[in-house]
């Protein structure tokens, strides 16, 4: 560094920098001088950089599935790349126990959710259930599937948690009737396995013909919020839709903003505005001076955005601000490095 520090020197006075501003920088270099990574280390991340770019670039859908495939159990991660994944255009679909694998997979240029993502479903369950749907072809009904998979062994809440997030759609869409008659439906694929394995059949077929479907009552779906907030459940965020979207047009009448088009807009946005969101997390502090503050996520249509509260609008509105619920935010614009800062200032139930 000191034999750098002359040629540094007259390279900033040839080209117009006065020497009292090129010390100034030079001492701020040379002090990085004392911890900077050596050359063959810095090259190092370098290359990785520059090859994750280039793959991003080249191959964004087939990246973005390898990277949540990576924190495959870490929901908050896998949320913040389902907004990246929605920012770059792609499409992610919802998991389907006909097309979806264990991990983030690709088909036909779009990324199919991970059965093994869900939460409280294992890898090694859905492992079976893709082998089993690999070897013998797609599932043509849920009969069919209980006669294939021993559900037994699957369990009950794994089951629960493919329902509610959709992937069983493709057999029956109709969530809350599959939901409520999985008893039956597990008691079922048990009778069929223990008949199979006592290796016994009946006079018209085999033994897994033998065992006649139960009879399931019949119920009405989900409604709308309903199904997307049992999907939440199992997901960790919205993912076939979003509570907002039977909102929208009440939203456009009332010129209230969605975050994620403000985003697009950045430099057009008034200091005070109205926008919605639905809660999804909450982090509490306490300032120097004992007051509470907090930090709130919320989520839209297209993405997630965090939220300031100071103590006296966490106070007066702390019910309001519950996991799944839909509120009107008037917040404070600020920009910051091209970055928007919101601060709360009030708020009320939509």
């Amino acid at each position: 560094m000191d034999a750098e520090k002359p040629n540094f020197i007259a390279g900033s006075l040839k080209n117009d920098v006065d020497k009292k501003t090129a010390v100034k920088v030079w001492d701020l270099l040379e002090k990085f001088a004392n911890y900077g990574f050596n050359k063959s280390h810095a090259a190092a991340y370098a290359i990785l950089s520059y090859q994750t770019a280039w793959l991003k670039a080249n191959y964004p859908v087939e990246f973005m599935a390898a990277v949540m495939n990576c924190d495959i159990q870490l929901t908050e991660k896998l949320t913040v790349y389902k907004q990246e994944i929605t920012d770059l255009g792609l499409e992610l679909r919802s998991p389907c126990i006909n097309h979806s694998n264990p991990y983030f997979s690709v088909f036909e240029g779009k990324i199919f959710y991970a059965l093994g993502a869900l939460k409280n479903v294992g890898i090694g369950a859905v492992e079976q259930v893709v082998n089993i749907r690999l070897s013998t072809g797609p599932f043509l009904d849920i009969f069919d599937f209980a006669r294939r998979i021993d559900l037994r062994k699957v369990g009950k809440r794994p089951l629960e948690m493919l329902i509610r997030s959709g992937a069983f759609d493709c057999l029956n869409k109709n969530r809350k009737f599959l939901f409520k008659s999985i008893e039956q439906i597990v008691s079922y694929s048990g009778a069929v396995f223990d008949e199979s394995a006592s290796g016994q059949c009946n006079l018209f077929g085999s033994g897994m013909e033998s065992i006649p479907q139960p009879k399931l009552n019949m119920v009405e779906d989900w409604i709308f919020t309903d199904k997307l907030s049992e999907e939440f459940q199992s997901i960790g965020f919205y993912l076939s839709g979003h509570p907002i979207d039977e909102y929208l047009p009440y939203l456009t009448k009332e010129k209230i903003a969605i975050f994620s088009s403000l985003k697009k807009n950045s430099q057009e946005i008034s200091p005070l505005i109205n926008i919605v969101g639905v809660v999804s997390g909450k982090q509490e502090r306490q300032s120097s001076k004992g007051n509470r503050f907090a930090f709130v996520q919320f989520s839209d249509p297209g993405g997630i955005f965090e939220v300031t509260v100071f103590s006296e609008v966490l106070e007066r509105n702390r019910d309001l601000f519950e996991i799944g619920e839909i509120i009107i935010l008037l917040c404070e614009v600020k920009l910051e490095s091209e970055q928007i800062k919101l601060l709360l200032k009030g708020v009320q139930p939509i």
